[in-house]
Formats: structure tokens, C-alpha cells, sequence
């Protein structure tokens, strides 16, 4: 996964530069922390019914 991320073994690599690598890089941590924050805040209500 880190692999394909840092695209270490591309074969063909046309239109892919470094730009557009960072790009995806920071969609893939925001969406991360999108879902993250997502799942915390579901946890935390449903905890809090018990309260």
C-alpha cells in the first residue's frame, strides 16, 4: 500500500507528476481523517446515551 502510495514501480508514468502525486497523497489524509473524525464523533453519541 505505502508502495503503491510513493508510486515506486510504475511502468508508465506520463501525466503523473510530482504535483499531482502530492494532491493524492493529501486527499488520501484527508479523507482519512474525514472518516476518523466521522467514526469518534458516531462512538461518542452512542456513548453518551449511557451516560
Amino acid at each position: 500500500m505505502v508502495g503503491w502510495l510513493r508510486a515506486e514501480n510504475v511502468t508508465d508514468d506520463r501525466g503523473s507528476d510530482s504535483s499531482e502525486k502530492a494532491f493524492m497523497v493529501i486527499l488520501a489524509i484527508a479523507l482519512g481523517a474525514a472518516v476518523t473524525t466521522a467514526a469518534v464523533a458516531f462512538v461518542a453519541s452512542k456513548t453518551a446515551l449511557f451516560q
